[in-house]
């Protein structure tokens, strides 16, 4: 396993899968994050290349936008991701019954 030295940014990645996912380009996603238009698509660029790490305030915008939670562009485990990115799309009442679900199985005879 990797150390957190040798983890790459998972920053990157995970925006370009929020991207193609969401089908948004890089430039509508950074206008609607209130960059100005003339560099939008660059700026993104930027962060989808990890030329550049956004802040976490945009980073927040950016989630908002992409439908995810901003813990998503954080986490270098897929399966972490996939759930994160999965969870924010479900209605309250099914993610206060995953959670539910999730406690039992944590603390189930198998743990």
């Amino acid at each position: 396993m990797a150390t957190h030295d040798e983890t790459p940014n998972p920053i990157p990645r995970r925006l370009n899968e929020a991207l193609a996912r969401r089908g948004i380009s890089q430039k509508s996603l950074g206008i609607r994050c209130g960059i100005d238009p003339s560099v939008a698509s660059a700026r993104i660029n930027h962060y989808c290349t990890g030329r550049h790490v956004p802040n976490f305030s945009l980073l927040l915008k950016v989630a908002a936008v992409l439908q995810v939670p901003v813990a998503y562009f954080y986490t270098p485990e897929n399966d972490i991701a996939r759930l994160l990115a999965n969870y924010q799309l479900l209605p309250v009442r099914v993610r206060k019954e995953l959670l539910r679900r999730s406690e039992q199985l944590s603390t189930g005879p198998e743990s």
